[in-house]
């Protein structure tokens, strides 16, 4: 299949190397679309002194579904149980 591909015969011979390669252009397509995205949300919320995103500790960390803070600028990244702990008092506290 990649012989075919590579050769460009293989396009108008099998419909099938067609809808593998137009898939791959499509998935290429969204997650560049995701990626960019997902850069200028970063940039929204560092702008505004909060993050939703993993990965800044130096940003208050806020939960996206509950908008609740999660984690102080400048506290440890939070691991996956305590994080989930964190959510669900934020959630128990909002009824």
């Amino acid at each position: 299949m990649i012989g075919m591909a590579v050769s460009g015969r293989g396009y108008t011979e099998s419909p099938v190397l067609f809808a593998v390669m137009a898939c791959v252009f499509v998935n290429g397509l969204v997650a560049t679309a995701a990626s960019i995205g997902q850069s200028i949300k970063a940039r929204a919320e560092k702008k505004s002194g909060y993050t939703t995103l993993l990965g800044n500790e130096d940003l208050v960390e806020v939960d996206d579904s509950t908008r609740c803070v999660l984690r102080a600028a400048g506290e440890a990244r939070l691991s996956g149980k305590e994080r989930e702990r964190r959510i669900e008092l934020n959630r128990q506290a909002l009824r």
